[in-house]
């Protein structure tokens, strides 16, 4: 059996880092496209990952995306369609989906984020089946037409797949000169994706205040940014503050968040692991979702913004030690308790293939 894997976002590097090898065990052929994009393209060589790279990122306007999109399906289908798969298998890429129903293959839908309404309707519709964690309820999927019985669910967050087993190293801290250093760690919130436009009306860095402040405010701590684009780099790195600091290239961002003191995430993968890490994490996406507020409800993660970050900043690492520890029993508790994710979606589609 073939798999096709269609491989977009860091995030679903990590997660195809434990699925692949998996698949493969198992007797599978696995064959990945991506496309143009930075930190995809530095974590898939950081992870061994060989990918056949199709298309590019289609930015943030929405002329942009949508003829990236028709380009990438362009030529995915004369390759797919010589590769002949089994199965296809995505976390809702628009362009996987639609070329495997348009070659008749059976398309399974990874989807934890059915707030992004329009990634979802143009992918769940297509699929033959919609793969997601149980604190999503099955009707919410309904409304993109894909019927309960063919939703498989997990017990897990999806970071589980590769936290479960996961060592922090302290090579990161060498690499950045962050050796004896007292950290807080920003992830920057993505301001090219669809459905957040009405949110970002136009910026490059919503949380560019919340950093300014930090550095301000916190002297004695290192501020990392761990930027999405090159666009917001340079803009951060106009602070032009000493104690802020921008790598250049895709680091070891589950080791770095784990031995920072804060995580202030304006994301949603980087701030599910700061909080599966037991790291005291803050978070300022500017929309929620059905699996932060499940980590609010578990105590791992507090919402904030510019008005009240200070506040709740100082008090997290004034009792940092203390906090830390009793973050992380329940973190460690609760990854025990979960499901593998990887393991799911393996069965699902060795189960699905024609």
């Amino acid at each position: 059996m073939k798999v096709w894997i269609d491989l977009l976002t860091p995030k679903q590097v990590m997660l195809y880092s434990k699925l692949i090898p998996m698949l493969e065990k198992q007797g599978e052929e696995v064959f990945v496209t991506t496309r143009e994009y930075k930190e995809t393209s530095e974590l898939l060589k950081e992870k061994s990952i060989e990918a056949l790279v199709v298309g590019k990122h289609g930015g943030a306007s929405l002329d942009g995306k949508l003829e990236a999109s028709i380009e990438r399906m362009r030529e995915m289908n004369s390759i797919v369609s010589k590769e002949e798969p089994s199965v296809a298998l995505s976390l809702s890429s628009p362009e996987a989906a639609r070329v495997a129903f348009g070659l008749g293959i059976p398309h399974v839908c990874i989807n934890d984020i059915p707030e992004a309404s329009a990634q979802s309707r143009l992918s769940v519709p297509l699929s033959e089946k919609v793969v997601a964690p149980k604190l999503i309820p099955k009707e919410v999927w309904a409304r993109y037409g894909m019927p309960a019985e063919k939703v498989v669910q997990y017990d897990a967050l999806d970071p589980v797949a590769w936290l479960r087993d996961f060592k922090p190293s302290e090579e990161v801290l060498g690499l950045l000169g962050l050796e004896q250093t007292k950290i807080i760690t920003f992830r920057t919130s993505e301001t090219n994706a669809s459905y957040l436009s009405d949110s970002t009306r136009g910026e490059k860095v919503l949380i560019k205040p919340m950093i300014t402040e930090m550095s301000r405010n916190f002297p004695e701590h290192k501020i990392v940014v761990l930027a999405r684009y090159q666009e917001q780099a340079d803009e951060i790195r106009k602070i032009k503050a000493e104690k802020i600091l921008v790598p250049d290239k895709v680091v070891d961002a589950q080791s770095l968040i784990y031995h920072s003191d804060l995580f202030i995430g304006g994301g949603g993968t980087m701030t599910l692991e700061s909080a599966l890490l037991g790291t005291p994490t803050l978070a300022c996406r500017p929309m929620r979702t059905f699996y932060e507020d499940y980590v609010i409800e578990k105590h791992l993660v507090s919402r904030t913004t510019k008005y009240n970050l200070l506040e709740q900043a100082s008090d997290l690492i004034q009792r940092n030690g203390e906090h830390k520890r009793r973050q992380r029993k329940i973190a460690d508790k609760l990854i025990s308790s979960m499901e593998d994710p990887a393991e799911v979606i393996a069965n699902t589609v060795r189960s699905t293939a024609i």
